[in-house]
This record gives structure tokens, C-alpha cells and sequence, in this order.
């Protein structure tokens, strides 16, 4: 969740507000990800530069440690975060869907880049997407 009760308008993703529709109707989140999309693409008063504070619970005492950001950097950890998902959710769609995924699905941008340079220089590539 974006708070903005304060200056600096702080990114919660712990206490993110719940959303029971987009987790059950594929749909659904499909389209309300194409608005957030085209609101950021489009700039739709989006300041991506603009100073949040992203809090975090770095323990279980309650408190919240509060760094501060852009919405553009954390835009940027959000979609590098994401790949991990990616990944867990291809090995279900191969595993118990029987479905074709490309091999990268889910792999982090620096193991492709650094299977990419062993490779060139072995010869070798390690393919861990089962």
C-alpha cells in the first residue's frame, strides 16, 4: 500500500491493502495490472522520481524500517523481486500442467547474463528451469 497521510508518502509491502477478487480471478487481475500499467506508461501524474519512504519489517518487534526511495527504484526492486515468483510458478506450469515455457522464465537477469558469458567461454550451459 501507497500511504500518504505524511510528506513523504511511504510504500508499505508488508501491510499491502488485500484484494481477495485478484487473487482468485485471473481476469480480473490481468486488467487491473494493464491500468496500473498504462497509469505509469502513460505518465498519468505519475512522478517516478518522486521521494517515498519504503518500509520494511526487517524483524518481528512491530517496527518498521524506513528507507528512503523513489518510486522509480522501487518500481525496479518490484519487478526484479517478481522474478522468483516467475520461477516457481513456471516449474507448476511445466511439472503439473504439462505446459512448454520458454527455459528462462523465472531466471534472475545476472544468471542469464553469466550463463551467457560461461557459455561463450566453455561452452557449457546449465539448464535449471526442469
Amino acid at each position: 500500500s501507497l500511504r500518504n497521510g505524511s510528506r513523504t508518502p511511504i510504500l508499505n509491502y508488508d501491510g499491502r491493502e488485500r484484494d481477495a477478487e485478484l487473487e482468485r480471478d485471473p481476469a480480473y487481475l490481468a486488467a487491473r495490472s494493464r491500468e496500473l500499467l498504462n497509469g505509469i506508461v502513460d505518465g498519468d501524474g505519475v512522478d517516478l522520481d518522486a521521494e517515498v519512504l519504503a518500509a520494511f519489517a526487517l524483524d518481528a518487534s512491530g517496527d518498521d524500517a524506513l528507507l528512503p526511495s523513489t518510486l522509480r527504484r522501487e518500481l525496479a526492486f518490484a519487478a526484479h523481486h517478481a522474478t522468483h515468483h516467475f520461477f516457481v510458478a513456471g516449474l507448476v506450469a511445466k511439472s503439473h500442467l504439462g505446459l512448454a515455457l520458454p527455459d528462462d522464465v523465472g531466471r534472475a537477469p545476472a544468471t542469464l547474463r553469466h550463463d551467457r558469458q560461461s557459455s561463450s567461454s566453455t561452452g557449457a550451459y546449465v539448464d535449471v528451469g526442469g
